[in-house]
């Protein structure tokens, strides 16, 4: 829609470019692209497919988490993770 709509306000930035900055990321948004790439490898003796707790649900998305949270940090960004709570109902299916 952006960039149909709006071209101009689409940019891309090399992450330094933010280097100094606070940036608020959608945790929730984030959380579900790791457990998507996470459970998209195919095989079992993967290291992040091996990632669980103690009742057997997947953890690797908290690893991806830890390692972008690392990730901005080391680029002298401060992410502050916004957690909005509960999805809408309509979310559902």
């Amino acid at each position: 829609l952006l960039r149909d709509k709006s071209p101009d306000s689409i940019k891309k930035r090399d992450i330094k470019y933010f280097s100094g900055m606070s940036l608020a990321l959608d945790a929730s948004m984030s959380m579900y692209q790791f457990l998507v790439s996470t459970q998209g490898i195919s095989s079992d003796s993967s290291f992040l497919t091996s990632l669980t707790d103690a009742e057997g649900n997947k953890t690797g998305h908290l690893l991806g988490l830890f390692n972008r949270t690392l990730l901005l940090i080391e680029n002298g960004i401060k992410p502050i993770w916004v957690f909005d709570g509960k999805a809408p109902t309509k979310k559902n299916g």
